[in-house]
């Protein structure tokens, strides 16, 4: 299920481009775009969902670097296993450069899980820094789907292999 929802998210993004393991309360606060300094946290598949960790892999799309960011609720003992399964994830595919990225139908988040796919086209996402000495990426997130799919908050996690 979630080899399908990132191939979904890298064809979508290449078919329409245009050219340490820590926690939530790890990641400092974006501090503007309407990105809450909490944890990452709202409504998934109309439950509560609060992001306890994630990882971050590079991929290069288009001659470009981006990291694919994969958030959960649940914590494992080795993230970076490529065989973690976690019940409910967000997926999203975050340019390198530092900034602020408008959703639209070539940048998306994808809310996984139950074996179904939502695909949002609404909201921000933000690359706040890259920590080249503890290999981690934090940023925030503000994303809607519907009123059962919506996460806002900030995180950080781990660059894996």
């Amino acid at each position: 299920m979630r080899f399908l929802a990132i191939f979904s998210l890298l064809f979508t993004l290449i078919a329409c481009s245009d050219g340490r393991i820590v926690g939530p309360d790890d990641a400092p606060p974006p501090q503007d775009e309407g990105i809450q300094s909490g944890p990452v946290s709202g409504q998934f598949f109309n439950g509560d969902w609060t992001f306890n960790q994630g990882i971050a892999r590079i991929r290069t799309v288009g001659g470009a670097k981006m990291y694919l960011i994969d958030l959960w609720e649940e914590t494992f003992s080795d993230p970076c296993d490529p065989f973690v399964n976690p019940a409910r994830t967000l997926l999203f595919i975050l340019p390198s450069a530092v900034g602020s990225y408008t959703l639209n139908n070539n940048r998306t988040v994808t809310f996984s899980g139950n074996s179904t796919n939502l695909v949002a086209t609404q909201g921000i996402y933000k690359l706040t820094s890259f920590n080249e000495e503890e290999q981690s990426i934090i940023g925030g997130i503000q994303v809607k789907y519907d009123n059962q799919n919506s996460v806002n908050g900030s995180f950080k996690v781990a660059l894996c292999p």
